[in-house]
């Protein structure tokens, strides 16, 4: 198979992006030396898992988009990827000191997962979709 152009830059970069994301899940949390995390708010903390998430989520549609597969397996596979490593982060806090993993954050980061997924898919393929044929309806032929 012919690598496509940007593919791997697409993939570098996703990769690239999928390491600063464990970086920060493993940042010691409250009670250890350099408590970074304590300067952020929690509130704010939670809040941002929403765009990290979607950011991956289009990351992964993009680096799918380098790939020969249609548009629904690419929109699939890009949310369970995303979603997966979202799970897979929370849970590799159980061993950062500090940190604990937890539902919240899981579902803060599928809401991102869904969000970045649905809206790419909703502006790359939803609006520009032609319509399909057994979609249009003629007036002549109604009785």
């Amino acid at each position: 198979m012919t690598p496509v152009p940007g593919q791997k830059r697409s993939l570098g970069l996703l990769l690239g992006y999928m390491a600063v994301i464990l970086v920060l899940s493993l940042i010691p949390g409250s009670g250890t030396t350099g408590d970074l995390l304590g300067l952020i708010p929690s509130t704010i903390q939670n809040f941002l898992h929403v765009p990290a998430y979607a950011l991956l989520a289009v990351l992964c549609v993009r680096t799918l988009a380098t790939y020969r597969m249609g548009w629904r397996w690419r929109l699939t596979t890009a949310l369970v990827l995303a979603s997966t490593y979202g799970a897979a982060m929370e849970f590799s806090q159980t061993w950062a000191p500090g940190r604990v993993p937890s539902v919240l954050g899981f579902l803060l980061n599928l809401a991102g997962v869904v969000l970045g997924v649905g809206l790419f898919g909703w502006l790359t393929f939803g609006r520009f979709r032609p319509p399909r044929s057994d979609r249009i309806v003629s007036k002549a032929g109604q009785g």
